[in-house]
């Protein structure tokens, strides 16, 4: 070091200390560095010990200061006695030999550890979690006791010098091996990041008082001690920013404002009780208990009370308004919170939902009215919300569980009402009236069925994945009576659904074999709406005459090919129990039809070269029942010659 006052290199010792202690001591380790050789991040596990109390006092200004001027005034006084000091040492053996009468009552400024932070991991990637001491038990007797971090996990522990070593200090450890008697050392790659203490004595921290000065012969010999170091005392030169801040410490140190200050500022507090009341909430929200209560106020309309003697009985006269509101409370629940929790709270209680909302459906029709304009107030979004794009496969077997339902009463009670209206002799008003009643149910739910196969052009192509439910409530539809498959074949039903199964090239498969082992369904549907026209019979008008040429397109015309590989693959990949109904449909179409019983019969000797080993077993029972089915056509030798030829 360069001295300005000797002109010349001086040896120097440089050191740092610490001016004014905080009351809340942060210490962060250097746990981390960086390798600019590799170009690559370092983390240092290394052994390091820190102690529960921490005396920072050497380590201060006033701390250093005393520590020189003591050992410097001890030199002086051990060159004069060191004889007598000797002396008496080797003539009392129990007698220690005292360095300084005022070494031994050096000040304390103690520290204790009241939170650590955990690094666990490596430089790149790794976790952090804390430990945090109850500081609000230091008046009790369990003055000890701590809480581990850990991201949602918050348990209670007892911080040992044991567990202190083995989770915080770092360094290595051993482990003993299974297969012998050696044991192998492995690092401890968790260990402390950051230490919090916290001043046991705040009042250490203050000033001292400054003295009251007699003379000033006495100040002066007070603040130079001959062969002392030389001590600058700040305590009269320090800023009025400092002064003040002494100030506030010792008031509030002092309790001489009486007024009590927050410990944490009001908007904070604020924050912290609004989060703390949206936990309440959601937590009683979501919990067994509070939906068994809604179920069982849900349910009340069919319930018998037994009403207390004491309690006055209000007559009702409109059964209607409560199961109004007992639809409209279940519904609403079981949209917006049920079908949103956690599989846990909705494992046992969906099914009780579905049967009570059956029943109310049933029981009144304004409570179906109440779904379909719930459903209907996002258009069509409500259907694809629950039936499409829901990732979870139980909602969307829920929601078309109630679908059914509701198409089920629906029309339950057009039925209903309209025997009401052949049976009894009724005015013309009430006639009127009660169609109209009718009528508004009956539109609404052909909205719905226009809005479900409205999503099948586009929305169904792109979650196919989650396409099931959907499928399984056209098909649910169509299985009510014959007016719900005259309304999809209005809706032109069969048209859409090959479109959805072949697509627009005739030569390429449009899905690949895992996303069509769940079209079982799909075919299933065609195969019922073929039935039930009936190819075979000249049953149809000048209206569905087109309807009949599309049928003829896909089963005897130009993509009646591509139609059959596509029943061959759905052989190969879906259980036959699954499509009962397309091999009584491929049965009719192949009576009395000696091309299309050609073709088939290639076909499936075609797929049955080209198939897997695994999948030949249920070729060959296809293409054995459409044989047997065969036997009593005349051209059954036509059939079985290509057959035995191919």
């Amino acid at each position: 070091y360069f001295c300005a006052k000797c002109q010349e290199k001086r040896t120097t010792i440089k050191r740092l200390c610490i001016k004014k202690l905080p009351p809340l001591l942060c210490i962060q380790m250097k746990r981390f560095g960086f390798d600019w050789e590799n170009n690559r991040a370092l983390k240092f596990d290394d052994y390091f010990k820190f102690p529960l109390v921490l005396n920072m006092e050497p380590y201060t200004l006033d701390g250093v200061n005393k520590r020189e001027s003591f050992v410097e005034h001890d030199d002086i006084t051990d060159s004069t006695n060191n004889d007598s000091l000797i002396n008496t040492a080797t003539t009392s053996d129990s007698k220690s030999v005292p360095r300084s009468v005022s070494s031994t009552n050096m000040p304390t400024i103690n520290y204790e550890l009241i939170g650590i932070v955990i690094h666990s991991g490596q430089a790149n990637a790794g976790h952090y979690y804390s430990f945090i001491k109850d500081i609000r038990r230091r008046q009790t007797n369990n003055t000890n006791q701590w809480y581990r971090f850990n991201d949602l996990t918050v348990e209670e522990i007892q911080l040992t010098e044991q567990m202190l070593e083995e989770e915080c200090f770092g360094g290595t450890f051993r482990v003993q091996k299974d297969n012998n008697n050696s044991s192998e050392e492995r690092t401890r790659f968790w260990n402390a990041y950051m230490l919090i203490y916290q001043c046991i004595e705040p009042s250490k921290l203050l000033p001292p008082p400054l003295p009251v000065s007699s003379s000033p012969n006495t100040t002066r010999s007070s603040r130079h001690l001959p062969g002392t170091a030389v001590r600058i005392n700040r305590s009269n030169q320090r800023d009025s920013l400092s002064q003040l801040a002494d100030l506030v410490v010792r008031s509030e140190n002092s309790d001489l404002f009486k007024i009590e200050k927050p410990l944490i500022p009001s908007r904070v507090l604020a924050c912290v009780k609004d989060e703390n009341l949206e936990f309440l909430k959601n937590r009683d929200t979501y919990c067994d208990d509070y939906f068994q209560f809604i179920y069982k106020l849900s349910k009340i309309c069919f319930d018998d009370m037994n009403i207390p003697y004491d309690m006055e009985i209000i007559e009702t006269d409109n059964d209607e308004t409560s199961y109004e509101l007992c639809t409209k409370l279940a519904l609403n629940f079981l949209f917006n919170t049920h079908l949103r929790t956690h599989r846990r709270l909705r494992k046992d209680n969906l099914q009780q939902w579905i049967q009570l909302l059956g029943r109310l459906f049933t029981k009144n029709s304004t409570s179906c009215t109440i779904f379909y304009e719930l459903l209907f107030e996002k258009n069509d979004y409500g259907l694809k919300l629950y039936l499409l794009d829901c990732p979870i496969d139980d909602i969307r077997y829920i929601f078309e569980q109630i679908c059914e339902n509701i198409l089920q009463a629906t029309y339950f009670h057009i039925l209903e009402k309209n025997q009401h209206i052949h049976e009894t002799n009724i005015n013309d008003n009430h006639e009127t009236l009660i169609i109209n009643i009718d009528n508004n149910l009956l539109l609404l739910m052909k909205k719905f069925i226009e809005q479900l196969i409205n999503l099948l052009d586009k929305y169904v192509v792109e979650q196919i994945k989650h396409s099931q439910a959907y499928f399984q409530l056209i098909y649910s539809y169509m299985k009510i009576n014959k007016n719900s498959i005259n309304y999809l074949l209005e809706l032109n039903i069969f048209t859409r659904l090959m479109n959805f199964l072949l697509g627009e090239n005739i030569d390429t498969r449009r899905w690949n074999s895992g996303q069509a082992k769940e079209f079982g369904i799909i075919h299933e549907i065609i195969a019922r709406l073929t039935l039930a026209c009936n190819l075979n019979k000249d049953i149809f008008n000048e209206q569905n005459i087109e309807l009949k040429n599309q049928m003829e397109t896909y089963f005897y015309g130009h993509w009646a090919n591509r139609y059959l590989k596509e029943i061959c693959y759905a052989f190969q990949e879906i259980s036959p129990s699954q499509l009962t109904c397309t091999v009584q449909l491929i049965e009719i179409l192949a009576l009395n039809n000696q091309s299309f019983s050609e073709q088939l019969i290639k076909i499936i000797l075609q797929s049955i070269v080209q198939a897997h080993t695994n999948d030949l077993k249920s070729l060959f029972k296809f293409l054995s029942y459409i044989l047997v089915s065969l036997l009593k056509e005349k051209f059954l030798f036509v059939c079985l010659l290509l057959s035995f030829l191919s």
